[in-house]
């Protein structure tokens, strides 16, 4: 009887794995179809819609959003590991973006060394925090909470 089961759980594994491949290449020919069908559209258009982009609105609007996002994935990590050195790169990066922001209508060339400071800042944050989430066992983490 266990030998039995024990032939039979390849099998099983190879037919999921086959599926699994089957999955992934019908994805990946349904996303180049789409990519080669909208590219050329997207090419043609994007002339017409650089201007757009240029717009403090734009700018500020992918700032508000970058922050939120990144203040999101960062706190959820704080809340799991309790260590605050992501966030101290974190405050580091935003303050990087102010710069980046305010220096962008008076000093140009400034203004993209605050944004490249601010991107690696950010890269920073997040290696960090992931580092101590992946570090994190579930019952230390839980431990530390409740006292």
């Amino acid at each position: 009887m266990l030998i039995k089961q024990s032939l039979q759980k390849p099998a099983n594994i190879m037919a999921s794995i086959a599926t699994l491949v089957h999955l992934i290449t019908s994805l990946a020919s349904i996303s180049c179809a789409i990519h080669c069908a909208l590219s050329p559209l997207l090419l043609m258009t994007m002339p017409m819609m650089a201007p757009s982009f240029f717009s403090p609105f734009w700018e500020v609007s992918m700032l508000v959003f970058s922050f939120l996002m990144s203040a999101y994935i960062l706190m959820t990590g704080y809340c799991s590991h309790k260590k605050w050195q992501a966030l101290c790169f974190y405050s580091v990066a935003v303050l990087f973006w102010g710069l980046h922001y305010f220096c962008s209508y008076f000093y140009h060339h400034a203004s993209a060394l605050y944004l490249v400071c601010a991107s690696l800042f950010v890269i920073l944050a997040y290696i960090v925090n992931h580092r101590y989430v992946k570090a994190c066992v579930k019952d230390c983490c839980e431990s530390s909470t409740s006292s």
